[in-house]
């Protein structure tokens, strides 16, 4: 009943009786559907490839009606999780919707990207009999980092449509067009040698680290594999996250989009990771994929070094044919702990591993004879010769 109500004063405030005379004439005000623009701000990844504005196709809607300004009471009653598609230069939903004629009456949107998916970790907490600024739950999975969504948003709150009238006929065409904010951390992880060669002997480059796993740790209350969003209630803010987290903390493993392979000049080593050799970085995750946290501190960042580290496992690697196993490998794990101010909300991380290999320096040289060992004097006296 209450939509119906809706759509029928919608309706009758879009008809303008310009004469009561006898020759009545009952003129109908063109009625203006809303139109949707967008603006990324930056560059957007979404499934690990980067999307912009020229390549970016679909965004979600929620919408609110009210008679005066929107409040957190106010019911999401106008738009439901709306896909909006883009068709040539346009925005295109159905069934469109339309601005109400009287002023008074003020529409508020909320917008995010990508549209919620059961593979892209995005899914609604908000049902459609919710109040309020709307809530969308983003979940990180290990198995599926690949697919991981660079979730953006953004709101226009209080929204109608200005009248400017000439000769009885509204001249605005006005669109919605959001400003989509990056709402999660970024994180890219590069890695390098700190020098080309390890020795004289080395030119052939035999030594190589492989990177076998990358692990983003931290405790239970600072980081989390799934949050739940909720839209900001200000024009140009941004929304604010929630953990929800496990007992004991959460562990994201990278192994699925790590730039894992089998570099066959380390062969007869076979275990797969990512080779480094040079001191020309090497990106450690694949296809220009990104890991995307949930920035659970916000704007600030970590309050204190150390609540979120990177953990990462690899060999040293070096062919070798005199050994039985044809190459030594020498296993190591490093834990850092990301600074004060990381992984702050809206921002991109480039992070770069540089590996200093610790050489074992052998030398040697011969001791001569007359000073190889003790001297001692020895009386001649007390040593008996035996003719042979």
């Amino acid at each position: 009943m209450k939509k119906f109500f809706l759509l029928g004063i919608i309706a009758f405030a879009a008809l303008s009786v310009t004469s009561c005379t006898k020759d009545e004439v009952i003129e109908i005000m063109p009625q203006e559907a809303i139109e949707f623009g967008t603006y990324l701000g930056h560059d957007v990844q979404s499934r690990g490839v980067v999307l912009d504005n020229s390549n970016f196709n679909q965004f979600g809607v929620f919408a609110s009606y009210t008679d005066g300004e929107w409040n957190a009471n106010s019911p999401i009653n106008f738009m439901f999780n709306q896909v909006v598609n883009k068709s040539g230069n346009n925005w295109t939903y159905s069934p469109l919707k339309y601005w109400p004629a009287d002023q008074s009456y003020k529409v508020s949107f909320f917008a995010y990207a990508p549209y919620a998916a059961s593979d892209n970790g995005i899914s609604l907490v908000t049902e459609k009999t919710g109040a309020g600024a709307p809530q969308i739950l983003y979940t990180i999975n290990d198995s599926n980092l690949g697919k991981m969504a660079d979730f953006v948003a953004d709101v226009q709150i209080n929204h109608s449509k200005d009248e400017n009238i000439e000769s009885g006929i509204d001249q605005v065409d006005e669109n919605v067009t959001f400003s989509l904010k990056h709402e999660l951390t970024r994180v890219n992880i590069l890695a390098k040698l700190d020098r080309d060669a390890f020795g004289p002997n080395d030119v052939a480059n035999k030594t190589k680290v492989n990177i076998k796993s990358v692990e983003f740790t931290g405790s239970k209350d600072l980081f989390a594999s799934k949050g739940t969003y909720t839209f900001a209630t200000e024009n140009d803010k941004r929304g604010t996250w929630q953990t929800t987290p496990t007992q004991d903390g959460d562990t994201i493993n990278l192994a699925s989009i790590l730039n894992a392979q089998v570099d066959t000049y380390l062969s007869p080593y076979t275990i797969s990771g990512v080779s480094v050799g040079t001191t020309t970085a090497v990106p450690l995750f694949k296809n220009a994929e990104y890991l995307f946290l949930i920035p659970v501190a916000g704007e600030t960042g970590l309050a204190t070094a150390g609540d979120v580290k990177m953990k990462i496992a690899y060999d040293i690697v070096t062919v070798d044919s005199a050994v039985y196993s044809g190459y030594t490998a020498t296993p190591a794990v490093k834990e850092i702990s990301l600074p004060v101010g990381a992984l702050k909300q809206g921002w991109a991380y480039l992070y770069t591993l540089t590996f200093g290999l610790n050489e074992i320096v052998l030398s040697a040289e011969v001791s001569d004879w007359s000073t190889a060992g003790p001297e001692e004097d020895v009386d001649w006296d007390d040593v008996d010769f035996i003719q042979q």
